[in-house]
């Protein structure tokens, strides 16, 4: 082979290796279920090395996890740890430099006992390590080339760019996580605040987010709008706020005047979200929150829309708001039980509630009551 050949058969294996990255790492980027990422990660890397087994190892304090496994006796992996710098997985983690091992019975850094409790042969192994500037993040160990090659240079360039994009997508993925449950809990501290104004509205608006989120569920919407129907839900009554305590406090029945506060709640509400940012996310709770007491026959309040002008996440909560309201003790008159709440609510179907709405409601609650019976 002349010079030029050799250099355009390189030229070749490096072009197909770049379309093998960017086609690996599109798969990765496109996955927004944080749940899932560790396992598209260690799927898409075995994949573009032919890798017959795999371990996605992240760094959690003092241990590496096996978050991810692949290949036989993988199960047999969940219940192990390692600690920081043991094995091959925990030094290149530690060191960020990434490691061939021809022969694994004849390297010192091969932790052992983990061949001798999972069964599993392992001849041969690539590990690379997992890390973005900041810090570490764990190690990805590939094993066995199912051809019965050894791991080659080309693998290695393969394993470690994509390494380092997986890396950050994870970081980023568990910081989404991190970020999401903190905003849950705040919103959660804002309800329950909200709610203490009224002593005989204690959780209600965390009922009513887990009511709607039930809703959201049965409909199939995806993982962020779920999100979103939620906290408007925790949000739905932010606007009484506004409504002074002795009015929230005192019993019914609320004379003209005190009725004509409380139902300005939806617009002072919405009022107090449209001030937030970013937009994008704030328009959908303001929605929910100003329009959750429209009714589907246009007969409601604040500006009388009906059928599908009210929007998605307005009539989702008007359903888990009116739910809760009769089975809560006192709430609105005497509790009624959740059956004859969900035979009010399918009454009400057409008129108050968009009955496509409560049947998905109605059908996820009879299904969750007949689970809970002994």
């Amino acid at each position: 082979m002349s010079e030029i050949e050799f250099r355009l058969a390189a030229l070749e294996e490096r072009i197909r290796e770049l379309e093998t990255v960017l086609e690996v790492s599109g798969v990765i980027s496109a996955t927004l279920d944080a749940d899932r990422i560790m396992d598209v990660v260690l799927d898409a890397c075995m994949g573009a090395v032919s890798a017959e087994a795999g371990t996605l190892w992240i760094l959690d304090d003092e241990y590496l996890l096996p978050v991810a496994t692949r290949g036989p006796k993988a199960d047999r992996l969940q219940e192990l740890k390692l600690k920081k710098g043991e094995g091959l997985a925990g030094q290149v983690c530690e060191g960020r430099e990434p490691v061939f091992v021809e022969d694994v019975t004849r390297d010192e850094r091969w932790a052992s006992h983990f061949g001798e409790t999972t069964g599993f042969i392992t001849r041969s192994m690539l590990v690379v390590p997992l890390f973005t500037e900041e810090k570490s993040v764990g190690s990805l160990q590939l094993i066995n080339k199912l051809d019965g090659a050894l791991f080659n240079d080309a693998d290695l360039r393969i394993s470690r760019a994509l390494a380092l994009h997986s890396a950050k997508v994870i970081v980023n993925s568990r910081r989404h996580v991190q970020q999401r449950r903190f905003l849950n809990s705040l919103l959660a501290a804002v309800a329950d605040l909200l709610d203490a104004r009224d002593p005989r509205a204690k959780g209600h608006s965390e009922r009513v987010s887990q009511y709607a989120l039930l809703i959201a569920q049965e409909l199939g919407l995806d993982p962020e709008e779920q999100d979103l129907v939620q906290w408007a839900s925790l949000l739905h009554d932010v606007g009484k706020i506004t409504v002074p305590e002795e009015i929230l406090a005192k019993a019914h029945p609320l004379d003209v005047r005190a009725w004509e506060q409380i139902n300005q709640h939806p617009i002072q509400g919405g009022n107090i979200i449209i001030q937030l940012r970013p937009k994008s996310l704030t328009r959908y709770l303001w929605a929910g929150v100003r329009y959750h007491h429209e009714r589907y026959d246009g007969n409601g309040f604040p500006t009388g829309l009906s059928g599908e002008d009210i929007p998605l996440v307005a009539r989702i909560i008007a359903i888990a708001n009116a739910f809760d309201n009769m089975v809560s003790t006192e709430r609105y008159g005497p509790a009624v039980a959740a059956v004859e709440a969900l035979e009010e609510i399918e009454r009400c179907a057409g008129t108050c509630y968009d009955p496509k709405l409560v049947d998905a409601f109605v059908c996820a609650m009879r299904s969750r009551l007949t689970a809970t019976q002994p």
